[in-house]
Order: C-alpha cells, then structure tokens, then sequence
C-alpha cells in the first residue's frame, strides 16, 4: 500500500453541489447587443421542477392578437397625451391671459401672438400643468410599472466610448437635419412656404422665458422620456428590441406636430431609445437634455455677444455649432464603417419574437388614424405658418 497525497489543487471540494449550477449574469449581458436573449432551456427540461400553477408575475407568450392589442392601448394613450397637452395648455392659457389682461382688453386684443410674447411665462405653467396632467395616461398602459420598472430598468454599464459613440451619432443627425432644412427652404420659400418658420417662432418665444428655457431643458425631456422611452417603448419591448425602438420613434417624431422636428426627433429618438434599452432611461434623458441644451445655446449665445450686432453673433455662433455637429457627422460616417458587424448584431439580437410584427402594428386603424392626424395638422402648421 502507498501513501498517496493530494495537494491543494488536487483536493476535491466537499462543499461544491454534485450538478452544475448556471452561472449567475444578468439577464443581459454586457457584450451583448440591446434585446439579445440568453439561450432558453429544451422544452420539458424542467417539467418536474415547475408548480402547476403560473406564478402571479406570468406574463404570457407575445402573439398577434396581443400585439394588435397593445398597439391600439399604446397610439391612443399618445392621442390622448396630445390632446390633453394641446388643450389644456390652450385652455388654461387663455383663463391665466384673462385673468391677468382683464376681459376687455383680453377680448379686443386682434394680435395673438403679441398676446402670448406679453404673458408667455403664464402660456409656459399652463404647458407644463397641462403635460403634467397628460401622464396619467400612461398609467392606463403600464399601471404601477409606469413609476417603477418603467424607470428602474437597468441593464449593461455603458463604457465612455459608447456614450462617446451615441453623441457623435446624434451630432451627425444635427448636420444632416441642416443640410435638410437648407434644402427645403430652398424649394418652399419661391412659393411663400417655410418647413422651419413655425418651429423657430415657437421656439424663439419660449426662449424669451426664464420658465420657458427651464423647460425646454430639463422639464420637457424629462416628460417626454418618462412617456416615450418610459411608458411606450417598455409597452412593446416584449415583440423585439427593434420594434420597441423604431415604433416608439415613430410615435416621437410625429407627437411634435411639426412637420420638419418631426423628422429629427425620430431619428433622434432612436439614438434615444437604445441608450434606454440597452443602458437605462437615465442615459436617454441625459442625451435628450444634452440636445435640447445646445439647441438652447444657439438661441441664447448670440444674445450675450453685445460687442457684436446680432446678425454677425447670430451667424458666428451658428458657424460654430454647425462645425462641431459636422465633425459628429464624420465620426458618425466612420462608426457606420468601422462598427458595421456590431449594427448587424443588433439586427439580429432585436429581431422581432413574431412574424409580420411591423405590417401587423403598423397596419392597424388607431396607428394609421394616429399618423394621419398628426401629418395633417404637420401639413396644415406649413401652410399657415403656425
């Protein structure tokens, strides 16, 4: 007989479990692309090991009758959200107007939009009181979750590089989207039309606001994500990653009613989207702050160079912007190149769970009665320069 040692490695480990144990990861998984899903066990694996009866938080297998179903809930809760801002903000702006002008000179004033330039700070609370209000739609589509996971959902830690890489895309689509209004200035203006007139008047008188600044900054994002990246991309993140992202865009673009912010806010929207879905809400409502923010500072910039006449720090600092958001455009060029495997990948790891996903929801009465209407009143801002 031999006296057989073992060494430390050698040694088995009595505490170790008999059977292999899954590693414990995340649901998603760092490297992973947005929406990739772990691989699932065969089926009838662990048919012993289940109860008999689903546990309470069973969320049933995506099918198209429930698509159709949540595409309805999700474009008229956004109808809603619309109206209720629209309206209010209407309504109530005309009580705060009278109730500050006096009904005489309330009701004799012929010049409305002097009216609201004179009490803009009352036009920006009711907005803000009317925005607030319209949330509670949400809450007909998620319930509880719309103030919980809705928010709370994190998934991978973002890297510098990737936060980098979501902020030279998002310059590249400012660029683009001035090379688009350059273009289309050109072909409205000969009859009289402007794809930017309603955009930049709104936007200029509600810059000329302390409130309205606050606003744009930081309050409207933070609603606007809350529904839009919130609410409605978690709403439909069960039929892909893709089809949360690119319908909630959707969705997005055609909420701002203008016809040419329409356009940027989609793809802006998608840069959005997937920093919520593959980070957390967190990032989107920082890169949405960052936008409006330098959007912001093209207005308020020129105003402080007094040294120099308007026009000359108007133009200067828009030569200055549009310089930064081409050098995000290149960026933006070479990421497309260099990245191209990792977009495939996103492809396919948020590919659709059904079959015909987008022809089912986007074929549906209350998505196109939501795009029609939305278009129309777009066509309609142009027309009358609204």
């Amino acid at each position: 007989m031999t006296n057989e040692t073992h060494t430390p490695q050698e040694q088995p480990a009595l505490n170790q479990p008999l059977s292999p144990q899954p590693p414990a990861q995340p649901p998603y998984d760092v490297q992973q692309p947005y929406g990739a899903q772990l691989p699932q066990q065969p089926y009838g694996a662990q048919q012993f090991q289940q109860p008999p009866v689903p546990p309470q938080n069973f969320v049933p297998f995506p099918s198209h009758t429930s698509l159709r179903r949540d595409i309805m809930s999700t474009c008229l809760t956004v109808l809603a959200f619309i109206l209720t801002i629209q309206l209010g903000a209407g309504v109530l702006g005309a009580i705060l107007m009278l109730a500050a002008e006096g009904p005489s000179n309330f009701l004799n004033e012929t010049d409305v939009t002097s009216l609201i330039g004179k009490h803009i700070d009352l036009i920006m609370i009711a907005q803000l009181i009317a925005m607030t209000c319209g949330l509670a739609w949400f809450f007909l589509i998620r319930g509880k979750k719309f103030l919980t996971t809705d928010i709370t959902k994190r998934n991978a830690s973002p890297r510098a590089s990737g936060i980098f890489e979501l902020i030279a895309l998002m310059f590249g689509i400012q660029f683009s989207t001035v090379l688009l209004a350059m273009l289309a200035e050109t072909i409205l203006r000969p009859a009289g039309l402007s794809a930017t007139d309603s955009m930049d008047s709104s936007v200029m008188m509600m810059l000329s606001s302390p409130l309205g600044i606050l606003y744009v900054v930081l309050i409207g994002p933070i609603i606007e994500e809350l529904a839009f990246r919130g609410a409605v991309m978690r709403k439909l993140e069960p039929y892909g990653a893709n089809f949360a992202i690119v319908t909630s865009s959707i969705l997005f673009g055609l909420y701002h009613l203008i016809l040419f912010q329409a356009v940027f806010a989609f793809f802006a929207g998608l840069i959005f989207a997937y920093a919520a879905g593959r980070y957390s809400l967190k990032w989107a409502l920082l890169l949405h702050i960052l936008n409006n923010l330098l959007a912001t500072l093209t207005v308020l910039l020129p105003r402080a160079l007094t040294m120099l006449p308007q026009d000359a720090a108007e133009e200067i600092v828009g030569m200055g912007f549009i310089a930064l958001y081409f050098v995000g455009f290149v960026v933006a060029i070479v990421l497309l190149v260099v990245k191209r495997d990792s977009f495939k990948a996103q492809k396919v790891a948020g590919a659709p769970v059904l079959p015909r996903v987008f022809k089912t929801a986007y074929s549906h009465p209350a998505f196109i009665v939501y795009v029609s209407l939305t278009v129309l009143f777009g066509l309609v801002s142009v027309a009358v320069g609204l």
